[in-house]
């Protein structure tokens, strides 16, 4: 079959369309990216907040064993202690989560970006 100008240019623009579309899914995914990489970041603000919750309530806690203080008091800072710990390890657990699934859609994104290249 010979090639007509007229082959050619919907050859053209087919090519031209899945370009398009290919550069439209692009920005897309790196429009997700961009917002799981915010979550990430959101996610380590509040652990570190956490982290210097829970370091404030072992100096209180601290504090209060030195001074010797009520055992009411020094139970009750042990117990806020220990939720805080806990809320922190969950906190750990959601920033590694949210890390992962970043990591994953990065990957992936790279993974497409090698292939159009």
């Amino acid at each position: 079959m010979v090639k007509t100008p007229k082959t050619e240019v919907g050859k053209a623009k087919e090519d031209l369309t899945e370009t398009i579309e290919n550069l439209t899914d692009d920005a897309e995914k790196l429009k997700a990216d961009a917002e799981k990489a915010k979550v990430v970041e959101e996610k380590n603000a509040a652990l570190d907040k956490q982290k210097e919750t829970l370091e404030k309530a072992k100096v209180a806690l601290e504090t209060a064993k030195t001074n010797k203080a009520d055992q009411d008091v020094i139970d009750k800072l042990q117990d806020a202690v220990t939720k805080l710990e806990g809320s922190v390890a969950s906190a750990k657990a959601s920033v590694d989560e949210a890390q992962a699934k970043f990591d994953e859609v990065n990957e992936s994104l790279q993974e497409r970006k090698q292939s159009l290249h």
